[in-house]
């Protein structure tokens, strides 16, 4: 109890008192967590401790309500202690990074049980190095991971530099590689050795991969054939790939039936070969086909309606819009008001933010 006093993990139920007998409430706990996380938490901002460490990571949505109880039972305090693994730390580091930097836990161990991986759509981390301003020994290590996940190596050897030599700088490289090259296909995760050597692991076999992967280039070329238009607009060149989607792809029924996931329905392949693909897999397949008709876009991950999700950020006349494609594409398709929408098309943080959550320090603004 002193230790826990000492080190500002509990402050007491008033200035006098610390209760030590009493019952651990889901605030009570979640304030501890942020606090061990570098976090002050002063008793004015107590009562929305659940709330600050699902802002932060550490919960999901769906799960505040859950955990806000009076009582919280053993499996309740390790479901609030496994999500606070993916909380990202004071000094922006996730827990699990944190722990497996400083050697107590093993990163091979964090990846056998997913723990790297974990929540692939609300968990991505931001590299503090911008693309217009990259070393050049960030650029080495970036286009290695990159053309090993392409061409779906089992490893790739890393050259010892300031990017390999920390395991976090490696987690944040290899995020920044997935969001930027959507044509990357069925990663699952890694293992990272001291002697340089990164291990990947795929939900496919190789000769799968690439076959996909190929299958993927030819459909993107015949859809910007058609689509593509000479002196088309930035927008207009937007508008036309948002609505190919809406109309050509539905989201996968598993997903919202509760079933088991295919892996393809994450990627643009489910997206645009088989016309199947859930949030993650429209953002990609919106990515692929904005970018290589000349309009810069991003994907960006976050929540939505409670669960995590994944859309894209476009970029028109210097000015970044939110693009939800999924959301603009009815679930129903014999729904009597199915058909394309535009209810998240080119929304400002503003807009969006009604049903929309994202660390917004990690994407540029839409005023």
């Amino acid at each position: 109890m002193a230790y826990a006093v000492k080190t500002g993990m509990i402050a007491g139920t008033s200035p006098t008192t610390l209760s030590p007998s009493g019952k651990l409430d889901g605030v009570s706990f979640a304030a501890m967590i942020l606090r061990f996380l570098g976090y002050s938490v002063e008793r004015k901002d107590f009562i929305n401790s659940i709330q600050i460490l699902c802002n932060k990571g550490g919960l999901a949505p769906s799960d505040t309500d859950y955990f806000n109880k009076s009582e919280l039972i053993k499996d309740d305090a390790i479901g609030m202690a496994y999500n606070a693994l993916f909380a990202v730390c004071k000094n922006g580091e996730r827990l699990i990074d944190k722990l497996i930097s400083a050697g107590i836990v093993d990163s091979e161990t964090a990846s056998s049980f997913n723990l790297l991986q974990n929540n692939k759509t609300t968990n991505v981390v931001a590299s503090n190095v911008s693309t217009n301003k990259r070393s050049a020994d960030y650029q080495i290590i970036y286009d290695l991971i990159t053309k090993a996940l392409l061409s779906a190596e089992s490893s790739v050897e890393l050259p010892k530099n300031q990017y390999s030599k920390s395991f976090s700088d490696i987690v944040d490289i290899v995020e920044i590689c997935l969001r930027e090259n959507p044509e990357i296909l069925y990663y699952k995760g890694f293992t990272y050795s001291p002697d340089g050597k990164l291990t990947f692991r795929y939900s496919k076999d190789r000769p799968t991969i690439l076959s996909h992967r190929e299958k993927l280039e030819n459909k993107v070329n015949d859809i910007l054939s058609q689509l593509i238009k000479p002196n088309m607009t930035d927008y207009q060149i937007e508008l036309a790939i948002h609505d190919y989607l809406v109309e050509n792809c539905e989201y996968d029924m598993d997903a919202v039936n509760g079933g088991e996931i295919k892996a393809e329905s994450f990627t643009a392949y489910g997206a645009l070969c088989l016309g199947v693909a859930v949030c993650e897999g429209y953002a990609e397949a919106a990515s692929i086909l904005l970018n290589r008709s000349g309009v810069e876009t991003k994907i960006i991950t976050g929540t939505s309606k409670g669960v995590g999700h994944a859309w894209n950020l476009v970029k028109l006349d210097g000015e970044f819009y939110h693009l939800d494609v999924t959301w603009d594409d009815p679930i129903y398709k014999s729904d009597e008001k199915s058909g394309i929408r535009y209810h998240y098309f080119n929304l400002t943080d503003d807009d969006i933010s009604i049903d929309h959550q994202w660390d917004k320090s990690k994407y540029e603004a839409c005023t």
